[in-house]
């Protein structure tokens, strides 16, 4: 982390917290089977991680719990996003399952790592994690207002593929957790030059 303020009440972490802390009301609309509530406060939410992050950066407001907060709303976005799929869409995902369960497959091994290796859940916070969390969510919101395009279902869930083996790859390989890594290729080069 580059920038570790002392104040943990900040607005980027106020964001997190309110993504964390919606959950339930999210889960409670799918559960209610209001899919219009359901995909504003999901559409919602996603603009909140886009926020921020940015907010984060741009104010000088990156903490570590801040990160931490982060990683385990993103977690809470992505159970709210597979019930909503259940809930709302089975149908429609039925035939396309794979690239799905592999996502979901890569994400918990990575948790698991983590877990493993560090005895927490480590925030990287990696490039390729953040794009295919904006395409997800992209889709996703599309999915549930408009309608399901495989070609655009196959690109956002395959790049989250992606993004959990470089994830996978980099928690087998760092010493310790780092958050804001930004990539394998940051990490390699970083080492690289430092030797």
């Amino acid at each position: 982390m580059k920038t570790i303020t002392s104040d943990a009440l900040t607005i980027p972490n106020a964001l997190s917290l309110y993504r964390l802390l919606s959950l339930p009301v999210v889960l409670y609309f799918a559960y209610q089977q209001q899919l219009t509530t359901f995909t504003v406060l999901l559409a919602i939410n996603l603009f909140t991680d886009i926020l921020d992050g940015a907010l984060a950066r741009y104010l000088d407001q990156r903490t570590l719990i801040g990160a931490r907060l982060d990683s385990t709303a993103d977690a809470g976005m992505y159970l709210s996003a597979v019930v909503g799929i259940y809930v709302f869409k089975a149908a429609d995902v039925a035939p396309h399952l794979a690239i799905l369960w592999a996502f979901l497959a890569g994400y918990v091994i990575s948790w698991g790592i983590s877990l493993m290796r560090f005895g927490k859940v480590a925030g990287l916070h990696l490039y390729s994690f953040k794009t295919a969390g904006y395409l997800q969510g992209t889709f996703l919101v599309w999915w549930m207002a408009v309608g399901f395009e495989p070609v655009w279902y196959y690109i956002a869930l395959g790049v989250g593929v992606l993004a959990c083996i470089e994830q996978i790859v980099l928690l087998l390989m760092l010493p310790r957790p780092i958050a804001d890594i930004g990539s394998l290729y940051h990490y390699l080069t970083r080492n690289r030059h430092a030797s």
